[in-house]
C-alpha cells in the first residue's frame, strides 16, 4: 500500500515536471541578430524584444511580428512619357530600413509600407519626367532620384502628407537605375549616335588630311627652295671657278689679254668635257647615219679641232715667250699644253678611223 502511494506521488511529480518544461519552452525565446520581435500581452502592444534571450508569459504574451532590421531594396518600374512625347520606362530602386528607435511603428502604422513607397515614386516620376525632354531625363536622373528621396523623407510645415519616418521607416538612398525609351526611339538614337561618330571620324580624317597636305606643301616648298639654292650654288661655283682660273692666268701671265685667257679656259673645258663623255656609261648619242650626215659630223669635228688648234697655237706661242720670265707657271702651262695636244691626237685618230 505504501509502495502504491509512493508510485502514485512519483507519477504526479513527473507530470508536473513535464508541464513545467513545456511552459518553460513556451516562455523562452531567442531573438537573432538584426531582428526584433514585437511582443503583445493579451492583444495589446507590450514591448520590443531585442536580439538575445527574452522571456514570455505563456498564454499571456505572444510574438506578434518578427521584423528584419536590415536594409531592403524596393524596385519599381514607372511607365511615363517625356516632354518630347517619347514613351519611357523609369526603373527606380529605393533602399529602406526600419528605424531602430520605434520599430513597432513599422508594424502598427502601415499595413503595406512598400505600396506607400511605390505610390510616392509614381507621383514624383510622373510629375517630373513629362517636364523634360528625353535627353534631359538622362542628364537629370540624379536630380529625379534626389526629388524622390525628398518626397519620401521631408515635408513642409503644415503639409498634410505622411513621410516614411512617421511610419517607422528610414530611406537610405534612392536611385534611378535605368531609363528605357521605346524600342523605335532607341533604334533612332543609335542611328543618330552612329552618324555623329561617323561625322566626327570624317572630321578627324579631314583634319589629318589637311595636316598631311600642309606638311607635303611645306616639304615641296623646302625641296624647291633647296633645289633652287643648289642650282644657284652650282652656278656660283662655276662662275667662281672660271673667275679664279682667269685670275690665276692673269697673275701668271699678265701679257695675255681677256680673249686669250678665255680661249685657254674654254679649250681646257672642252677637252675635259670630251674626257667625261668618254667615261660616261649608259648614254646614247643619236646622229645622222647617212653619208652626208656622217661627212657633216666629220667636217664639223675637224673644223672645230682645227680652229681650236689655231687658237691654242696662238696662246701657246705667247706662253712660251713668257715661260722663261715666269718660271713658276711654266710647268703648269706645259701640262695644259700636253693634255691639249693629246686630246687633239686622240680626236684626230678617231676621225680618221671613222672616215
Amino acid at each position: 500500500m505504501i509502495l502504491n502511494l509512493l508510485l502514485g506521488d512519483f507519477g504526479n511529480i513527473l507530470e508536473i515536471l513535464i508541464v513545467l518544461l513545456v511552459l518553460g519552452a513556451m516562455s523562452i525565446n531567442i531573438v537573432p541578430q538584426q531582428r526584433v520581435f514585437i511582443i503583445e500581452r493579451l492583444g495589446k502592444f507590450s514591448r520590443v524584444a531585442r536580439p538575445g534571450l527574452t522571456i514570455l508569459i505563456p498564454f499571456v504574451d505572444r510574438v506578434a511580428k518578427k521584423l528584419d532590421m536590415r536594409i531592403e531594396s524596393i524596385d519599381v518600374t514607372v511607365e511615363t512619357i517625356t516632354k518630347d512625347k517619347v514613351p519611357t520606362k523609369i526603373m527606380v530602386a529605393v533602399q529602406r530600413y526600419i528605424l531602430n528607435d520605434h520599430p513597432e511603428d513599422a508594424y502598427y502604422k502601415q499595413v503595406n509600407p512598400d505600396a506607400q513607397i511605390e505610390s510616392y515614386i509614381f507621383d514624383v516620376v510622373r510629375n517630373r519626367v513629362p517636364q523634360l525632354d528625353l535627353d534631359a531625363v538622362f542628364e537629370n536622373k540624379d536630380e529625379i532620384a534626389s526629388a524622390l528621396k525628398k518626397q519620401l523623407t521631408e515635408k513642409k510645415e503644415g503639409e498634410d502628407r505622411v513621410i516614411m519616418s512617421e511610419l517607422g521607416f528610414g530611406i537610405a538612398t534612392t536611385l534611378v537605375t535605368n531609363i528605357d525609351p521605346d524600342e523605335a526611339v532607341k533604334k533612332a538614337m543609335a542611328e543618330i549616335n552612329e552618324n555623329k561618330r561617323k561625322a566626327a571620324a570624317a572630321e578627324e580624317k579631314a583634319k589629318a588630311y589637311k595636316v598631311l597636305r600642309n606638311a607635303r606643301a611645306d616639304a615641296d616648298k623646302y625641296q624647291k627652295r633647296a633645289s633652287g639654292e643648289g642650282y644657284a650654288d652650282k652656278r656660283n661655283a662655276i662662275t667662281t671657278g672660271i673667275t679664279e682660273s682667269d685670275d690665276k692666268l692673269k697673275a701668271a701671265y699678265p701679257t695675255l689679254n681677256d680673249a686669250e685667257r678665255t680661249n685657254i679656259i674654254l679649250i681646257t673645258e672642252y677637252f675635259d668635257m670630251k674626257k667625261d663623255m668618254a667615261r660616261g656609261a649608259g648614254r646614247v648619242i643619236f646622229e645622222d647615219g647617212g653619208i652626208k650626215g656622217f661627212a657633216d659630223a666629220k667636217n664639223g669635228v675637224m673644223a672645230a679641232l682645227f680652229a681650236g688648234e689655231v687658237e691654242a697655237d696662238k696662246v701657246i706661242e705667247k706662253i712660251q715667250k713668257e715661260r722663261e720670265e715666269q718660271d713658276p707657271g711654266a710647268q703648269e702651262i706645259q701640262k695644259i699644253e700636253g693634255e691639249m695636244r693629246a686630246e687633239e691626237e686622240s680626236l684626230m685618230e678617231g676621225a680618221e678611223t671613222v672616215q
